[in-house]
């Protein structure tokens, strides 16, 4: 079951950019502070960006970021604002952060009542953020899933590189040595030997097998990698479903 946050614990995040200094960083404390004494909540820290953008993303708002790690840190309910321009100007990067929070039991909260309450409004305010957030995550999905088919098209390869190929311009080649060795695996499986039989006699063969990697990268020292039966089984998996 997901922990709450204290509903008497808030940290408050104070911002003003550079196109708009109506709301300074004293007037927002104090709205702030007022928030604070009337509702009974204790303010842990404050965190300040000056003189940035509200539509600028959180690596390059520090103070967002530090009061959304004060947040979960000392697990306050609610990351307090002034007003909700302060937290974001765009309405999507509003709805993720709140969504963030929610994730962690806090809230966003704002001294002014708009989009704390229980009221009409307050409830219209969250769900468009949350319509935002669901919105873009959308747009994100559809964006990859076209970027996946037009690479389908151009015949580019896609994930990782299977045994028996190598990516070249983006698209997979036969590789003539481990496709070799992929001929030699069918034929010992073909013999009777298990997959762990085989993989220990591609090992007392010295016959080295592909090197692990993350991302592409290679892993360890260099050595070449030693077979293991899980490898085996996913390569005659393969040529089985080929």
């Amino acid at each position: 079951m997901r922990k709450l946050g204290n509903p008497k614990l808030a940290v408050s995040y104070i911002r003003v950019s550079t196109d708009r200094q109506d709301l300074g960083p004293e007037a927002q404390e104090a709205a702030i502070a007022q928030w604070a004494s009337r509702e009974g909540v204790t303010i842990i820290s404050t965190h300040r960006d000056i003189g940035i953008s509200g539509a600028a993303g959180i690596d390059k708002r520090p103070g967002l970021a530090a009061a959304l790690h004060a947040v979960k840190e000392h697990r306050a309910g609610h990351l307090v604002v002034a007003k909700i321009d302060r937290l974001a100007r765009d309405a999507t990067l509003a709805g993720l952060l709140a969504q963030d929070l929610a994730r962690g039991g806090a809230q966003v909260t704002t001294a002014d009542g708009v989009c704390s309450g229980d009221g009409p409004e307050s409830e219209l305010i969250r769900g468009i953020m949350a319509q935002f957030a669901q919105f873009e995550r959308s747009v994100i999905a559809a964006r990859t899933k076209a970027a996946l088919q037009a690479k389908r098209r151009r015949g580019e390869r896609l994930g990782q590189v299977p045994y028996g190929f190598q990516a070249c311009d983006g698209r997979l080649v036969a590789d003539t040595n481990e496709q070799r060795i992929i001929r030699y695996i069918i034929e010992m499986k073909q013999s009777g030997l298990s997959q762990r039989e085989i993989a220990g006699k591609l090992n007392n063969e010295n016959i080295p097998a592909r090197p692990k990697t993350v991302r592409g990268v290679p892993q360890g020292t260099g050595t070449p990698g030693r077979w293991h039966q899980p490898t085996v089984c996913n390569i005659l998996r393969s040529c089985e479903a080929h």
